[in-house]
């Protein structure tokens, strides 16, 4: 299953990366500010080319019924790994989980600026051969990508908004 998420800003490309993407008091504010559930970071590299992450998630959504017969258990965690290009703002993703080890998620993400806007588009698949089930785990996992994606977004808008000012007062 493809699916395609696209969202923009009003602010140029570099402050996105230099006091979004890469802020680390962007993160906290995004955790403090929304219900994705625990985040741990289990390794992060970073230079000036490039930018490496590697960390699980306990996703905020119960697992509908058949699903949590299939893995036993009632809410969903994953690992995700990003690996990030500074000079072609270029992202690729993966996600896996010791639950479904037949998961296969993986995706690229582009940070692209339009004159004073900058646009995150995410393309994504999603694949789950299980027989009876897969389709069913793949739309569930597409749905939660897409809404953690939305919440971000708005997390992004209220940050211009409302933080980023205080840290760059005119």
């Amino acid at each position: 299953m493809r699916f395609e998420i696209q969202h923009t800003f009003p602010i140029t490309r570099e402050p996105f990366e230099r006091d979004i993407f890469f802020s680390k008091d962007f993160q906290v504010f995004m955790d403090k500010d929304m219900s994705f559930g625990a985040r741990e970071v289990l390794e992060f590299q970073e230079d000036d080319k490039t930018w490496f992450q590697h960390q699980r998630i306990n996703a905020d959504w119960e697992l509908p019924s058949v699903v949590q017969k299939l893995v036993k258990q009632k809410t969903f965690y994953y690992f995700e790994r990003s690996h990030f290009n500074k000079t072609t703002h270029h992202m690729t993703w993966s996600i896996s989980t010791p639950l479904l080890t037949k998961l296969d998620v993986k995706g690229d993400l582009w940070i692209e600026e339009k004159g004073t806007e900058t646009t995150r588009r995410v393309v994504g698949e999603i694949n789950v051969p299980i027989f009876g089930v897969g389709g069913v785990v793949e739309k569930l996992i597409a749905q939660g990508i897409k809404d953690s994606y939305e919440k971000v977004s708005k997390c992004i808008h209220r940050w211009i908004r409302e933080e980023l000012p205080k840290q760059n007062p005119t």
